[in-house]
């Protein structure tokens, strides 16, 4: 670089701008992300300035760790729901594994379309009629298409930045682990209900959308950057569907279980790499 940067240096001093061009096309194919040093000859920036030096894409990775945090909507149930039923849940992590493709429309901005595989989990526990409690545990297999813009607040090597879009989300799967337990174990006419997994994605809603927004820093490598990210989804839809809420007897007759309006949000914090693409072609400056 240091080489290339005197040549240009040398055929400016020598006003011959042709090489000097040619050289500095040379050095930006070499190092794509060179920038002059403050104390530059303007010529060296005015050419500099003729040619495109921002990413035209980049393309990334990130894995991390998922809180699916679902809020009660409405409850539901084979029970008076008019008496004290307490709902306690049990948040357990979940992991998200992706993709990112993203455009540079303008300076310190981007945009990023991506794409993650991403797993949930949570249980419900609940005393039903007084006598029996009864455990669900779901687990959700989802494949998200988040759209958001994301700003940078600096041009250093470690700078914050701030994201904010919508998603879509898809779920793949849905399997809960659910019994039933009787709280007066002297009365054997009364049975635990042993585990056993059901099927619960006919009564889960397939497609649904929400906002999503994060902020993290990034660290400045060659040709991309390493992030740390915390992100919150919010999903605009119940994730419940509502005409199979009473089509599966094993939970409701069997496990005296009956789903809930939910609606899903999810806590995500994830690292990754994102690998920028340079093409400083000289810009067509009329």
């Amino acid at each position: 670089v240091l080489a290339y940067r005197l040549l240009v240096l040398s055929y400016i001093y020598l006003d011959n701008f042709e090489k000097a061009d040619k050289t500095l096309a040379n050095l930006l194919k070499f190092d794509p992300e060179f920038v002059p040093p403050p104390n530059s000859p303007a010529e060296f920036i005015s050419l500099y300035q003729n040619y495109r030096t921002k990413p035209i894409f980049s393309v990334g990775a990130g894995v991390g760790a998922t809180l699916f945090l679902p809020f009660l909507l409405e409850e539901w149930g084979v029970h008076d729901l008019s008496a004290n039923n307490p709902i306690n849940r049990i948040l357990s992590p979940g992991y998200s594994i992706g993709a990112s493709f993203s455009i540079h429309p303008f300076k310190n901005g981007r945009v990023d379309f991506g794409i993650n595989h991403q797993r949930f989990s949570y249980t419900v526990e609940q005393t039903i009629l007084k006598f029996a409690k009864v455990t669900f545990s779901e687990v959700q297999n989802l494949v998200s298409f988040p759209v958001s813009l994301r700003l940078a607040f600096s041009n250093k090597n470690v700078y914050p930045y701030v994201r904010v879009g919508t998603q879509l989300s898809y779920m793949l799967s849905s399997n809960a682990d659910v019994d039933r337990q009787y709280n007066d174990s002297s009365n054997f006419s009364q049975k635990d209900i042993p585990l056993t997994t059901v099927d619960v994605l006919p009564a889960r809603r397939l497609f649904n959308v929400g906002i999503t927004t994060g902020f993290g820093v990034a660290y400045k490598v060659p040709l991309g950057n390493l992030f740390a990210e915390l992100n919150y989804t919010l999903s605009a839809a119940n994730m419940v569907n509502t005409t199979k809420r009473f089509n599966s007897p094993d939970l409701n007759i069997t496990y005296f279980y009956v789903d809930n309006n939910l609606l899903p949000s999810v806590l995500l914090i994830k690292i990754g790499y994102t690998r920028s693409i340079y093409k400083p072609d000289k810009l067509n400056n009329k």
